[in-house]
């Protein structure tokens, strides 16, 4: 069997899907293969020309826009040992694949790697302060220094072997539009399969979380989005108590309201 499956999954990404396919293939890892879901209807001709010239490198599919959808597809073309999903607008040091597989050599079934978001970024999330390194299964929080246990996943950088698919199975596709939930989703499943999870921060990339295309477009307006309620309601009910959800309603519309006002002002400042 083939080491590593790099996944990556795109929609209307032009240049920065080009330059995360290159530090791929510039990986030092010797035995990987690259799998490219894309669901973008046409490309730039630059991306197009690229895409052609690696043709030979890369395994590259079409399919409609779903993230979902997007995932299983990509586990079912992978032949790799070890399967890692990476976002279409991240860069990597040539030691990524690498630092992946140290973690699974250690014993772990489930790997989520270090998320560093760029100081150029279009949308850029509250950094974990020094004082919570550590705590990553109680926080959620990808940009950590330290190793940890965690329980959840965040679908920009993680691992998994190829028999985690078999015992805890494919992305749950109800999670739809909008990418919310579906790899903290993930990541509960394993976590409760007892599937052995780390958080290990050595496997790190760099996320440019733009606003311009991405499986994640539209998400700045997500406030506003049914989608987006869905999803967050539909995780909620399917792995917390009646109380959590409660908890779940009370706070998506505390942010709508908030984000209401937020809206109302730019539009009459």
């Amino acid at each position: 069997m083939l080491d590593v499956s790099v996944l990556i999954c795109t929609y209307n990404r032009e240049a920065m899907l080009v330059d995360t396919i290159r530090d791929v293939l510039n990986q030092t890892y010797p035995s990987f293969e690259v799998i490219v879901v894309d669901q973008t209807a046409s490309h730039q001709p630059e991306t197009q020309a690229y895409l052609a010239s690696v043709q030979d490198r890369i395994k590259l599919f079409h399919q409609a826009p779903s993230l979902t959808k997007a995932r299983n597809r990509a586990l079912r073309e992978a032949a790799g040992r070890i399967l890692i999903f990476i976002d279409d607008d991240v860069r990597l040091s040539t030691h990524f694949i690498q630092e992946h597989v140290n973690a699974h050599q250690a014993g772990y079934t489930v790997v989520q790697g270090r998320v560093v978001v760029s100081k150029d970024a279009d949308k850029r999330p509250a950094q974990t302060p020094p004082f919570m390194n550590g705590m990553i299964k109680v926080t959620g929080r990808n940009d950590c220094q330290h190793k940890g246990a965690t329980n959840t996943l965040t679908g920009c950088n993680f691992s998994i072997e190829q028999g985690v698919v078999e015992r805890v199975g494919y992305f749950d596709e109800y999670f739809q539009q909008l990418a919310i939930r579906e790899d903290a989703d993930y990541g509960l499943r394993c976590y409760r399969a007892g599937e052995k999870m780390i958080f290990w921060p050595q496997a790190e990339l760099e996320h440019l979380r733009s606003d311009s295309g991405g499986v994640d477009t539209g998400i700045s307006n997500h406030f506003f989005a049914e989608s987006y309620y869905r999803n967050e309601l539909y995780f909620a009910h399917k792995h917390f108590s009646r109380f959590v959800v409660w908890l779940y309603q009370w706070r998506l519309k505390r942010r709508f309201s908030k984000n209401l006002k937020r809206l109302q002002r730019s539009l009459h400042p």
